[in-house]
């Protein structure tokens, strides 16, 4: 049986961000994604604006091919899943804004931008053919 349950947390000790490997600081807000999937149980914390990011490109994920996004450094996993199957405008528009609400996340900023210049060559391609 499968579960998957997220919650919002204060931190009292340090953690690791999952999303993006950056510190959570104590007194920060952070949320917990916990549950079961294949078997396997999972217990990860995020950086509460990278779980936001995280969560709404889990949903592209679901809807473009009926499979979620995993737990591991969103820089790596995002280029995997979105170099060549193409976010739509929507997606990219909330990611963005999530992004410029959280300057700490710049990095994060950088890498989106590099992916969404690849999806926009990506669809002028797929135009010129």
């Amino acid at each position: 049986m499968d579960f998957h349950h997220h919650s919002q947390h204060t931190a009292r000790k340090v953690h690791r961000c999952t999303g993006c490997g950056g510190v959570i600081q104590p007194g920060e807000s952070y949320t917990r994604f916990t549950g079961v999937s294949d078997g396997d149980f999972y217990s990860v914390a995020m950086k509460t604006p990278v779980a936001e990011i995280y969560r709404r490109l889990n949903q592209e994920c679901w809807r473009l091919d009926g499979d979620g996004l995993c737990f591991q450094d969103l820089t790596d996993h995002v280029t995997e899943r979105f170099t060549e199957q193409p976010l739509d405008e929507q997606t990219i528009a909330d990611v963005r804004a999530l992004l410029a609400a959280n300057p700490s996340l710049r990095h994060l900023q950088e890498h989106f931008d590099r992916i969404a210049a690849a999806q926009v060559a990506l669809v002028i391609d797929a135009t010129m053919q």
